[in-house]
């Protein structure tokens, strides 16, 4: 019998076993789930700890502090937010002013997904930058990835406005109504308002383009 006789007969594929969430990543989504509930300030080592299922002694074994973990969980939650944000189909979009509406018009369907339970970015800048120079550090370079990554997308948008508009200025636009309707949503539990805002946005823009463009035929999506 051959090689491949013998494998043919005697050999299985091997089921695929299932990946296992490491010690150090349960810490990390309990801490996220956490923080975003109490807020830093009121939630503890001890709870996180009880709520990943871990021992004390696993925690500082990864982490030095809450500090260090509090920025592996932002770390942790941009890295997944940002998957989400940039993962539509408006990337194959020829034409960059249509492309542009079209990352609005997708992070505007993704927006309860991205911020349904909240935004660690926005509650560490709002409430602990000031009394942690580490964190707001971090959180001063994120924003400027973001605002770098999102600008980008936004520049040809920004150039076909009438009279022209900086794509720095036209990036901190969007972002201040997605950090303003984040607050909002926390405060009064709609976080269905955050969409209405960001369609709220498009629209706007869409109206302005098509006045500075005039005659010309636009296709939005």
């Amino acid at each position: 019998m051959t090689q491949t006789a013998q494998i043919s007969v005697s050999e299985k594929p091997a089921a695929k076993s299932p990946v296992k969430t490491t010690a150090k990543e349960k810490i990390i989504k309990a801490a996220r789930v956490l923080l975003l509930d109490k807020g830093y300030g009121a939630v503890s080592v001890e709870e996180i700890v009880s709520a990943a299922g871990v021992s004390k002694g696993s925690f500082y074994h990864f982490f030095k502090s809450k500090e260090d973990l509090g920025l592996a969980a932002l770390k942790d939650f941009m890295e997944e937010g940002g998957e989400i944000m940039m993962c539509g189909t408006c990337g194959e979009i020829a034409d960059p002013v249509t492309r542009a509406f079209g990352f609005l018009k997708h992070v505007e369907a993704k927006s309860e997904k991205l911020w349904n339970n909240g935004c660690l970015m926005v509650l560490f800048s709002v409430d602990m930058s000031g009394a942690h120079p580490k964190i707001r550090k971090q959180t001063e370079k994120i924003l400027a990835d973001i605002h770098e990554t999102i600008g980008e997308v936004l520049a040809p948008l920004a150039k076909a406005l009438e009279g022209g508009v900086k794509p720095s200025d036209l990036t901190h636009m969007y972002v201040s109504v997605i950090d303003g309707s984040i607050v909002y949503a926390r405060a009064t539990g709609d976080v269905g308002q955050i969409a209405v805002n960001l369609k709220a946005f498009r629209t706007q823009m869409e109206t302005l383009v098509k006045k500075a463009w005039a005659g010309r035929s636009i296709f939005f999506g």
